[in-house]
């Protein structure tokens, strides 16, 4: 046990890096946590169910599968609980000025399972 651990820590040495450029090194830290997210100008054609649309079952649809496919996507991407999903939407809508509401994402209705497929 104890020559497995040494042989461990022997091969385990870090490497030191010596960093010539601080300015580019700085830049790649700082783009490294970049964040860009693109809307489509639709979006608020997009957002909402439309009327047109049948929905066969479930409950009424108000937000429209692009709108859900979004969050779920976002979701996925970030790796967020759905609530916090839910918030950051919120947030950007707020940063870009749109007037559009959230879906809520209730624990008694999932919306990821009850999305309304249109034919």
């Amino acid at each position: 046990m104890k020559r497995r651990k040494q042989e461990r820590k022997s091969n385990s040495k870090k490497i030191k890096y010596k960093i010539n450029n601080w300015r580019e090194y700085n830049q790649s830290l700082k783009n490294r946590v970049s964040l860009t997210v693109w809307i489509s100008k639709d979006i608020e054609k997009l957002w909402y169910f439309s009327k047109g649309s049948i929905c066969k079952r479930g409950r009424l649809t108000f937000y429209s599968d692009y709108a859900i496919e979004m969050m779920l996507t976002l979701r996925m991407l970030l790796k967020l609980p759905l609530r916090q999903t839910e918030g950051f939407v919120k947030s950007i809508f707020e940063l870009i000025k749109l007037g559009l509401e959230v879906p809520e994402f209730e624990p008694d209705y999932p919306s990821e399972l009850n999305v309304c497929l249109i034919e």
